[in-house]
Order: C-alpha cells, then sequence, then structure tokens
C-alpha cells in the first residue's frame, strides 16, 4: 500500500477532521481502564498513565496495541539500567572486548517501541495532531521516568 495509512475514525475525530464524519468504519467500544492482557510492574504503571491522561482516543480493541508498547516501554527500562551496569563493551568468551548483545536488543527494542508509540499517537508529532488535551498530572511522566 502506497501513502500514509489512513487514520482512525477516533483519531481524525481527536483532531477535530471532519472526514471522521465520513469515514466508513463502525464504531467501537471505548477503550476501559482494565488492560487486555495481564500487565506487571512498570508496564502496568504506564498502561495506568496513558489511559489516565489520553484513554478516550483509544478504542477497547486497541488495547492490544497499548498494552504491547507498555511492555516495551518495561524492557526498554530494564535493558537500559542493564547496559549502564554492565557497559556497551563487555570482554567475550574468548578474552576478547565485543559490543555487549544486551545492546543490540535494546536497540531493537527502541525501534519497535518508536514504530508502536507513533500507531498509538505517543510521539511528539503524532501526538501534536490529537485535539484532545491530556488531562494535568505532574507526577505522571516523573514517575515513569523515574521506574527502578
Amino acid at each position: 500500500m502506497r501513502g500514509r495509512k489512513p487514520s482512525p475514525k477516533a483519531a481524525l475525530a481527536a483532531r477535530g477532521s471532519p472526514d471522521a464524519k465520513h469515514r466508513n468504519e463502525p464504531d467501537f467500544k471505548p477503550l476501559g481502564k482494565k488492560p487486555p492482557t495481564p500487565l506487571d510492574g512498570l508496564a502496568a504503571e504506564t498502561w495506568n498513565v496513558i489511559v489516565e491522561e489520553r484513554g478516550e482516543v483509544f478504542r477497547e480493541v486497541d488495547g492490544m496495541v497499548l498494552a504491547m508498547y507498555c511492555e516495551l516501554w518495561a524492557q526498554h527500562v530494564e535493558l537500559t539500567q542493564r547496559v549502564r551496569r554492565e557497559g556497551v563493551t563487555i570482554v567475550g568468551p574468548r578474552g576478547r572486548v565485543m559490543k555487549n548483545p544486551v545492546a543490540n536488543v535494546l536497540k531493537e527494542t527502541n525501534a519497535a517501541l518508536i514504530r508502536v508509540a507513533a500507531d498509538c499517537g505517543l510521539t511528539p508529532s503524532t501526538a501534536a495532531k490529537l485535539k484532545a488535551k491530556p488531562k494535568p498530572n505532574p507526577n505522571s511522566i516523573l514517575r515513569l521516568v523515574r521506574a527502578k
């Protein structure tokens, strides 16, 4: 498929686009407060922050992708801490200095995280297109940044 991906009806409506009224897309249930799959730790906390601030933009079926984003974020934080502890380079089994394999996994996780975040409207450029105003909660971002 060439060109941009079509925007979902909810995203168009949040942007205030008149195309939202004409989009031939069935109406879905809004996203609930509970994730579709069990999340724990930082992933669950991330879910709560996003749903609290931007829940009105998501449909119930979007919950699976949002849950994936939350898991990727938790994995990103864990891998980042591990690379900081172990270093970007390590001594390999033959005594040679080599790139830490965890750094490669972190790089792949970051790439997936950015793709999923863009699909969910969680990057600055995609969030700017939404008219939905985030609910002010100054501690929500700090909770995620100050993760264990």
